[in-house]
Parts: C-alpha cells; structure tokens; sequence
C-alpha cells in the first residue's frame, strides 16, 4: 500500500499567491476608480445664464457707420448676451457655444423654423468661435444677437435676410451673433415668438443645453424701459 504525502508549505505558498493576486486586483481597481473619482470631483462644470438688464441687455450706439448726404451716422440697437460660468475645480479650455433647434410659435403648437441653421456663436470683445478658457469660478460673456434700428437695416448688408420680402422696413429684425455672417443673412429672424437651443461644451467636461425663449414684436422704441420687456423678452426656460 501506498501512502501519499501532502506538504502543507506548498498550500500555504498557493494560498499567499492566491491572496497576493487578489490584493493586486484591489489595489489596481482602487487607483483606477479613485483617479475617476478625482477627475470628477475637479472637472468644470459649466452653466448658462441670462439676466434681462445691463450688462446682459443693453442700448447702445453701435460702431456701424451708415453714410447718408455725406454723413456719417452711427445706427443704435439693443444687445444681448448670455453668461457663461463655470463652478468647477478646474479651467474649462477650447470652448464653443452653438445655437440650434430653432422652433417658431404658430397658433397654439410650436414648428421647427427650417431657414435658421446650427450656427457657433461669438464670444464677447473677442468675436472669436473658440474660446480658450473659463477659469474655475469666473465667467464669460457670449454675444447672443442684437436689434438694430430698422430705419437703418438697409444700410448694412448683414442685417439683411434675402428670403424675406415681406417685412416693413419699420419692423425690426433680431440679429444672432454667428461666428460666420450668412450669405443670405438667415441669422436674421422676422418678428415672432420662438424658441432655441444655446449648447456650451468643452474639449475637458461634457457639453451642457439650456433652451432659451424669445418673443418680439419687431417694433423699435428708442426708450428702454418701453421697449424692453414690452416689444422683446429673453427668458431661459
């Protein structure tokens, strides 16, 4: 008969490799979360704002210059913008703000606008598409669209939408601050009641929407407490 031994050192020497194996697992799923976890805790994060007065809404006379018997005339115009912020723990780098899904009222339901397309937006005083960066705990300003005196919409190429024929020429239009002008000036919307999609993303967070509301009347009143909210309202909805 034969008797077979069994050495205990070697099963304890497995049982050590076996729980030296698993500590390693833990240990590696340890650091790969806690590094995810601490991206997440210092990525930004960003907002969208509006408020409905200076500096965000503002009448000013505008740098356009329109030559009429000879002279110079500087046209006014109400401007608009939006803040955006950001909260995080870091910078946000190489932003782009996008205004799409352009939505016009018709009775009591609400149709796509087909003419307006998905335009980037130009940030404040540096007319740029790409921003290149929002520190934690600041914000910056984003050029929205502006109003111009419609006595003077002619007199500029730019405020001008050639599918629209049927406009009076004391009827304002609103003017969205796309990076890039429009050959046929489709940034430029006749007087309604819509609604839009303003879309701020990042090349280090995720993207964030809000959807902002407009409605106005595309009549013009050189007084700003009439014509602001009375003729035009921005809300974020």
């Amino acid at each position: 008969m034969t008797i077979s031994s069994v050495n205990p050192c070697a099963n304890i020497t497995d049982w050590l490799q076996a729980i030296g194996t698993v500590g390693a697992v833990i240990i590696a799923l340890f650091f790969f979360f806690w590094e995810r976890i601490r991206e997440w805790y210092k990525k930004p994060r960003l907002k969208i704002s509006l408020q409905f007065r200076p500096p965000d809404c503002h009448f000013l006379v505008t740098n356009l210059e329109a030559k009429r018997n000879g002279k110079i005339i500087n046209p006014k115009a109400y401007y608009f913008r939006l803040t955006v912020s950001n909260n995080g723990r870091s910078s946000a780098k190489d932003l782009e703000a996008i205004v799409s899904k352009m939505e016009l009222k018709s009775g009591h339901s609400w149709e796509t606008y087909p003419q307006f397309l998905s335009t980037s937006l130009k940030w404040t005083h540096i007319s740029e598409q790409y921003l290149p960066m929002i520190l934690s705990k600041t914000e910056k300003k984003l050029d929205l669209g502006h109003i111009i005196d419609p006595a003077f919409r002619n007199d500029f190429r730019e405020e001008q939408n050639l599918s629209l024929n049927n406009i009076a020429d004391t009827h304002a239009l609103f003017h969205f601050e796309t990076f890039m002008q429009p050959s046929n000036g489709y940034n430029n919307i006749p007087p309604g009641e819509y609604k839009f999609k303003i879309t701020v993303g990042a090349t280090n967070c995720p993207p964030i929407s809000s959807t902002i509301h407009l409605l106005f009347t595309g009549k013009w009143n050189n007084q700003e407490d009439l014509m602001l909210p009375k003729e035009i309202n921005l809300a974020i909805e």
